[in-house]
C-alpha cells in the first residue's frame, strides 16, 4: 500500500489484491469515506487506486488492511 497527497487535501492510496478480494476492499474503503477508485488489471493480481480526503485516509487504509 502507498500514498500520495496533493495541496487540495485529498490522499490516493494504491493496494494490489486478488480480484475477489479487491471487490470486498472496494466496498469497505468506501464505506470508510474514500471518494473514488480506480482498478486496474496487473496480471493476475488488481491495482486499486483509492482516493479518499485527507481527514479520511487514515480510516480508509485501515478499511483495507482489514479485509482478509
Amino acid at each position: 500500500m502507498s500514498e500520495t497527497s496533493s495541496p487540495n487535501a485529498f490522499a490516493c492510496v494504491r493496494i494490489e489484491a486478488t480480484r475477489d478480494r479487491a471487490e470486498v476492499i472496494a466496498a469497505e474503503v468506501f464505506a470508510a469515506g474514500a471518494s473514488g477508485l480506480e482498478e486496474r488489471e496487473n496480471g493476475d493480481r488488481i491495482v486499486l487506486l483509492v482516493y479518499a480526503p485527507a481527514a479520511r485516509v487514515d480510516a480508509v487504509r485501515a478499511a483495507a488492511r482489514a479485509v482478509d
